[in-house]
């Protein structure tokens, strides 16, 4: 089994490659709680399980705005 460095490692590695060809990613995790609220600190810990990744076409206006700058 890979250490959870190198997972770590690879997953920066395949969103960043998704990232750089346009998309949007978005991990999604968990965490078991018997709280009734959510605090910034309970997002520590989490459980991923995988990640959404979305084509983000560029609007049709944005060639005349590039072409404007």
């Amino acid at each position: 089994m890979e250490a959870k460095s190198d997972l770590k490692a690879d997953a920066h590695k395949i969103t960043d490659e998704m990232i750089n060809d346009g998309m949007k990613v978005l991990a999604v995790a968990y965490k078991e709680s018997d709280n009734n609220s959510i605090s910034p600190s309970d997002e520590q810990d989490m459980i991923l399980l995988g990640f959404l990744a979305f084509f983000d076409a560029p609007k049709s206006s944005a060639e005349s705005a590039i072409k404007k700058t």
